[in-house]
């Protein structure tokens, strides 16, 4: 049980779950196929001041997404039709370890016809090629060199931004390489590598996050690091060759 703290109270949220599952109930009938939470609340680790992030899976109609307000905290309602949350986990790209996450990742209040085992089993029949060649290739090249440019001109705020980019897409491609979903966004993905049991390159979790430190050399440290070991990647798993992404040229070799 959390400690109750000023903000919503676990009697609130409960009685807002309630509500909006009665309401839904209501609203869809027989098309409503689940109703329920992700985020911290499907984790089990979140606080008073936590949000309530809430997912609706409909047999037909129309999905949507909106936010509504209940005293200081923000609840976060998501309704896919039954097409669009297949397509979501199951439609490859080089966000599929986020996209993926925010329909399977659910804690069910409500559940007809098991849907998520249905989805689950759908991604599993995907081939591994077609996670691979969907993984972030020469824009990488394309971030490092701008990181490179910030830091010897010590544009260190826009440094920050590109360190950002380059720690993204490396966390999505270890994702894709390894099927895996994340729960969490931002730099809270670190948390979750250890789920990462095909692959895991030693030190990654450590040297990834210097992206985030405060010193600007240290950030260009994480930057040059994630750069050479997704490089590594690319030979390891042949994605250079097999990915979509064809935007930008491949840079040969860059010297900070």
């Amino acid at each position: 049980m959390n400690k109750i703290l000023p903000g919503i109270t676990e009697k609130d949220r409960k009685e807002v779950l309630d509500y909006l599952l009665d309401k839904f109930k209501k609203k869809y009938g027989k098309k409503l196929l689940l109703f329920g939470v992700k985020g911290s609340m499907a984790r089990g680790d979140y606080t008073p001041k936590s949000d309530i992030d809430t997912v609706i899976i409909i047999e037909s109609g129309k999905g949507l997404w909106k936010e509504i307000y209940y005293k200081d905290i923000t609840i976060d309602i998501s309704i896919f039709t039954k097409k669009q949350a297949f397509d979501y986990a199951t439609k490859i790209s080089g966000y599929w370890p986020l996209q993926a996450g925010a329909v399977i990742a659910i804690k069910p209040l409500f559940i007809k016809e098991g849907i998520i085992r249905q989805i689950k089993n759908a991604v599993q029949k995907i081939p591994p090629k077609t996670f691979i060649k969907n993984c972030w290739t020469h824009s990488m090249d394309e971030y490092f060199r701008k990181a490179t440019n910030e830091y010897n001109t010590k544009n260190f705020s826009n440094l920050r931004y590109v360190a950002w980019e380059l720690f993204f897409m490396a966390y999505m491609n270890l994702g894709l390489i390894n099927q895996k979903y994340y729960t969490l966004h931002g730099a809270n993905m670190v948390k979750q590598v250890n789920q990462m049991k095909k692959f895991l390159p030693k030190d990654f979790k450590q040297k990834s996050k210097l992206c985030f430190d405060n010193n600007p050399k240290k950030v260009f440290e994480g930057c040059t690091y994630i750069f050479k070991e997704t490089k590594s990647w690319e030979k390891k798993f042949g994605y250079d060759k097999l990915s979509h992404n064809k935007k930008y040229k491949l840079i040969k070799e860059l010297k900070p």
